[in-house]
């Protein structure tokens, strides 16, 4: 003799399921959030410990990071990107 599932237990398997669901939606939820949070926070301290973007030149121009890394590369001896050395002054 055997024993079927009752209307009951059909329906606590329903809850349970529904619920799991949404913990697993709402803990996925919070985690995405602190995650970017994190990654929000990081680069917000990348940026303040590099300072300002720009900085004004001995001869009055203005000269973003780019350009100053790509000035010591070529100090360096390292050889420019073809973009930049196709670029003219």
């Amino acid at each position: 003799m055997s024993t079927s599932p009752t209307p009951g237990l059909w329906r606590l398997s329903a809850v349970l399921l529904v619920s799991s669901a949404a913990v697993t939606f709402v803990i996925s939820a919070v985690l995405d959030l602190l995650a970017e949070r994190a990654a929000q926070d990081r680069l917000a301290r990348r940026r303040a410990s590099f300072g300002s973007t720009s900085e004004v030149t001995s001869a009055g121009e203005t000269s973003t990071l780019g350009q100053q890394a790509m000035q010591e590369q070529v100090g360096l001896g390292v050889r420019p990107p073809v973009e930049a050395a196709v670029a003219g002054p």
